[in-house]
């Protein structure tokens, strides 16, 4: 004798199961589509491109010559996911990583930390007011902001 549901239930019972699946999920396909990450700058700013590596580099807090052209980076918090994205994506190290990276490079070379936007009105302000300054966000978050400009494409969520 087997115990739980008889075998004929069984072969019934999958074709209901997944449609109710089908129902839960597909109202929030939309939501689950592939969102870009973009480095961006203000309008008005002369940074035309910056290759990946100084992207890179200049998150992570390596000091470099400055240049006309030099880009500087502020750290962009006001999205989560996105923020996470591209310390996982972009500079290939965890979130806790990068923390402790930045947290000792202010303290072992005496340089401030790098600017930190907390929110999308204090991030455009920043962008606005600090000559070449390059942020991320989401290419979503991007059409709101009149003010912002896209310089390059980063990475793309899973």
């Amino acid at each position: 004798m087997e115990c739980g549901v008889p075998v004929s239930y069984r072969t019934h019972l999958w074709p209901i199961v997944t449609l109710a699946v089908l129902a839960a999920v597909l109202p929030i396909a939309p939501c689950l589509a592939a969102e870009r990450l973009v480095l961006v700058t203000a309008a008005k700013a002369s940074v035309r491109s910056v290759p990946l590596s100084e992207v890179r580099r200049s998150f992570l807090g390596a000091v470099h010559a400055v240049e006309a052209e030099s880009s500087i980076p502020i750290r962009n918090v006001t999205n989560a996911q996105a923020h996470a994205l591209f310390v996982d994506r972009v500079l290939a190290v965890s979130v806790s990583e990068y923390e402790r990276r930045l947290t000792a490079r202010t303290f072992q070379s005496g340089l401030p930390p790098i600017a930190i936007a907390r929110d999308g009105k204090e991030l455009e302000r920043m962008l606005s007011e600090i000559p070449n300054a390059v942020t991320y966000v989401f290419e979503s978050e991007l059409a709101k902001s009149p003010g912002l400009r896209l310089v390059q494409a980063l990475a793309t969520t899973p």
